[in-house]
């Protein structure tokens, strides 16, 4: 019965890659735990902003995502983009360059724990924000270790090892959505919140890697050349990463925390969104080393699946005047209007990633850099003068909308003349 039941499902697989023309046999292998993780991912995020929504207040939940906003502005200092490197190593064979890129990481989180000791102090001495000062320093303390297995995880995607990776996702979110709901539950202050969620993420990160060095026997080769891999693309990336949180920061700086709070919201269905869809690029990543200019540009001619799309997008349309006062209550209406408007930019953020991708698999760092600043650096550029001029949560989204086709735009101009 299940062999006759995964023949089925192999055929069916077979037929659909005539619409999607992608490799829907290696798709489902490795999707499926992407999918899971994605999906509760999901939903746990959406527990969480429900739990803020009813239990806390618009300002706490604004702070929160202003301290997030201010880590992942700063994490560049840990050099994430080694993890790139990684996969591009891990490919080769040369495995062991997993833990010299986690030593590295380690090494260079701590100018970030500095960069936080001086926010901390910041809000202390001149806002008198004990409380937002008090998790800055939180965040001073763990910072080295905030998503460092992150380095892990590049090294299990390089060896098609989807699964793990997925799992831990959901253990890591799970664990760290109950902690955070303990402390609103129990506390309900910006300092419990953050502090407690930076024990528990700090936590799980060691647990993961005591897991990775008990459980891989790895290859003696180390590619050194990793670091000054991912210092290029780190360099490329600076722009990008301080600006690619412009809008909350700005949002904050302009309209508020109680905005901040609004928008957040606004954003949590859109972005669940490209969060899925996000998660599935790491299945393509290995496949973008050796894919050609010609076939990857052949990825974007296929119409089926951009119906299937736009039709999704429609129908979430519709239906979020009824589901976001449902999950998130009568206070966040302002939200609905500019969560519609947020569904417009999925679309194309979700191409313009996958072109970032190809470039960064190719090591065309140039192109790279071309790509993310351009996108990066024209969002916050529209985004300070629309709220200039206009100072509403809807000129902010407009301004995201009008770039982010650009960059896509540019970036298949970009792939065509590569």
């Amino acid at each position: 019965m299940i062999k006759k039941i995964k023949e089925k499902i192999y055929s069916f697989l077979i037929f659909t890659q005539y619409f999607t023309r992608t490799d829907n046999i290696y798709l489902a292998k490795g999707g499926f735990w992407l999918i899971l993780a994605a999906v509760t991912a999901n939903i746990l995020g959406i527990v969480l902003a429900v739990v803020f929504t009813r239990l806390s207040t618009k300002v706490i939940y604004g702070q929160y995502q202003f301290v997030f906003a201010l880590i992942d502005t700063f994490l560049i200092l840990s050099l994430p983009a080694i993890n790139t490197a990684v996969m591009e190593a891990v490919v080769r064979g040369k495995e062991k360059s997993v833990l010299l890129a986690i030593k590295r990481r380690l090494q260079f989180g701590l100018t970030g724990s500095l960069v936080f000791l001086l926010i901390g102090i910041y809000f202390y001495v001149f806002k008198q924000m004990f409380l937002l000062a008090g998790a800055f320093l939180g965040v001073a303390i763990f910072f080295p270790f905030y998503n460092i297995v992150n380095t892990v995880f590049a090294y299990y995607d390089a060896k098609k090892k989807f699964y793990l990776p997925q799992i831990f996702h959901i253990l890591m979110r799970l664990v760290m959505g109950i902690s955070v709901v303990t402390a609103i539950i129990l506390w309900n202050n910006i300092f419990a919140i953050i502090t407690i969620y930076l024990i528990t993420n700090g936590v799980m990160n060691l647990v993961i890697l005591w897991y990775f060095k008990k459980t891989e026997k790895l290859k003696e080769e180390t590619d050194l050349g990793i670091v000054d891999y991912g210092l290029q693309l780190t360099y490329a990336n600076i722009i990008p990463e301080i600006l690619n949180n412009a809008d909350k920061l700005f949002i904050s700086v302009f309209l508020g925390a109680e905005a901040l709070a609004v928008y957040a919201i606004a954003e949590k269905i859109p972005n669940t969104i490209k969060g899925f869809l996000k998660s599935l690029k790491i299945l393509f990543f290995p496949k973008f080393v050796y894919l050609s200019k010609e076939n990857f540009i052949a990825k974007f001619k296929n119409i089926y699946l951009f119906l299937i799309f736009i039709g999704g997008i429609i129908l979430v349309t519709i239906i979020l005047p009824w589901v976001m006062p449902l999950l998130f209550g009568s206070g966040y209406q302002d939200s609905i209007f500019i969560a519609q408007l947020c569904l417009l930019i999925t679309l194309p953020f979700v191409l313009y990633d996958i072109i970032s991708d190809w470039f960064q698999a190719k090591k065309d760092v140039k192109k790279y850099f071309y790509i993310r600043n351009f996108f990066v650096v024209g969002s916050a550029l529209l985004i300070i003068i629309f709220l200039f001029f206009y100072k509403s949560l809807i000129s902010v989204i407009w301004a995201r909308i009008i770039i982010t086709w650009l960059a896509f735009i540019f970036g298949l101009y970009w792939v065509k003349k590569s």
